[in-house]
């Protein structure tokens, strides 16, 4: 269970969530909609627990949680199977989650031989490797086409299937992939 109650965060004198309230379903996806600047990236580093409100309470009772953040976060001296391996030591994980995302030829190149799109997907195999039982995902499908964006939601959704889904992006084609609800803020 994920809830949100009444919360409300600032940097410093600049409040940017205010008196926000919401409940995630058990399962299923929740797109987080709006302006650039409007506290949907805080709204997950609150989730996360990587913020700490100034106002309300947060009740997450996820174990695992799973981010995909907006920068891909790679280790630059490991290859793309390493970097996967940072979060598990099941192989077959990781082998999985690499042709999850079409990257199983590029699984011993380090991450600045790789293009941006490329990268990106390193960053969803990691949590695709992961698991866990809540994903966090911001801005997940930057540089990607759009038959990668559809192949690897899938797979997402799949990995994720009882679990809740935190998205969050300007694209309502995007969410559509996730069949998600949309919160406008």
């Amino acid at each position: 269970m994920v809830t949100l109650d009444r919360v409300s965060f600032a940097y410093g004198d600049t409040p940017v969530v205010t008196d926000f309230s919401l409940t995630l379903p058990e399962s299923g996806a929740v797109c987080l909609f709006g302006a650039s600047g409007c506290g949907k990236t805080t709204l997950l580093r609150l989730i996360a627990g990587l913020e700490v409100p100034t106002a309300g309470r947060i009740q997450c009772d996820a174990q695992r949680m799973a981010m995909v953040f907006q920068e891909d976060r790679l280790a630059p001296w490991l290859t793309v199977r390493h970097n996967l391996m940072l979060v598990t030591d099941d192989r077959t994980a990781v082998e999985h989650a690499l042709r999850a995302v079409s990257l199983e030829r590029a699984a011993e190149q380090l991450p600045d031989a790789l293009s941006g799109g490329m990268r990106r997907r390193v960053a969803l195999a990691r949590a695709l490797a992961f698991g866990g039982d809540l994903l966090l995902l911001d801005e997940p499908f930057n540089g990607l086409d759009d038959a990668l964006k559809v192949q690897i939601a899938a797979a997402l959704r799949k990995r994720f299937a009882d679990c809740p889904i935190v998205l969050v992006t300007h694209s309502s084609d995007e969410a559509k992939l996730f069949d998600a609800t949309f919160i406008n803020l």
